[in-house]
């Protein structure tokens, strides 16, 4: 569990992996899903069994005792000291109000500090043009196409540390 800025990044439930597929299977949040297909509750739990003995991590957002959303490391390639990061809001009463924000930098904390990763991807739909205008205030910068109509942003630990006072000041506002 990680408590920073406000929330918890609170690792993922099966109780929870239900909410996340109710949020997954969501027009808004599919829309930008590489995997378009509604998720059965029978597929959700399969999924959920593979996350307890991957390396990927997953955690629900939370602001109290209220659930906003999922976010995750995964796709780890231990020699190169890499993962994809990847988020999204469920809760539309929280869109827009920085949660998710917080939420991003105390997962990039807590994988350049204790996972010592070096490099973060995100695989961004190129059409959401709000997540990459945001990855892109985080510090993340182009990598190129990463499949279909995903580009691959990236953030070094170096360009994180550059850019960290920056933004703990932002969470300061």
């Amino acid at each position: 569990m990680i408590e920073k800025f406000g929330i918890c990044l609170e690792p993922l439930t099966l109780e929870t992996a239900m909410l996340v597929r109710e949020w997954r299977n969501s027009p808004k949040v599919n829309h930008y899903m590489d995997f378009k297909a509604q998720i059965t509750k029978e597929q959700q739990e399969k999924w959920f069994e593979t996350t307890l003995t991957s390396a990927n991590v997953y955690f629900t957002i939370r602001k109290g005792s209220t659930p906003i959303g999922l976010i995750h490391l995964d796709r780890f390639d231990a020699k190169k000291k890499t993962a994809y990061a990847g988020l999204f809001i469920g809760n539309e009463e929280f869109e827009g109000t920085g949660i998710a924000f917080k939420a991003s930098v105390a997962l990039l904390e807590y994988a350049f500090e204790e996972l010592k990763l070096e490099m973060v991807y995100a695989k961004v739909h190129e059409d959401n043009t709000v997540a990459i205008a945001y990855n892109k205030n985080l510090g993340f910068e182009d990598d190129g196409e990463e499949s279909g109509p995903f580009l691959r942003l990236k953030i070094h630990s170096i360009a994180f540390y550059t850019r960290r006072t920056y933004l703990l000041n932002l969470l300061a506002l």
